[in-house]
């Protein structure tokens, strides 16, 4: 009997076994009180800019304006619709790539 298969068939079913863990432990994590705190986002608007979004209605966090800044951060969504409005600096910010 060749026990090499059935020793790599254990250690992937363990590895398989410990990923899911993980992941679970995460996800579950995120509905914590605090579970914001595990949620990407970006150090600034100049960061945001270059993150294309992946579907309309899309939500991003941004820390603040400049990187290492209080003011000017919050919640952003995404508007794939609309290819006319400028970047205003303000509430309207364009992905550097977006020539839709």
């Amino acid at each position: 009997a060749d026990n090499s298969s059935s020793s790599d068939t254990i250690a992937t079913s363990y590895a398989v076994k410990k990923v899911r863990d993980i992941v679970e432990n995460r996800f579950s994590s995120l509905a914590n009180a605090d579970g914001y705190k595990h949620v990407g986002r970006c150090k600034s608007v100049e960061m945001l800019r270059k993150v294309v979004p992946s579907k309309h209605g899309q939500r991003i966090l941004v820390d603040a304006y400049y990187e290492g800044g209080t003011r000017g951060g919050g919640e952003f969504v995404a508007d794939l619709q609309d290819l006319t409005t400028a970047d205003d600096g303000g509430s309207c910010f364009v992905v550097l790539n977006n020539t839709a």
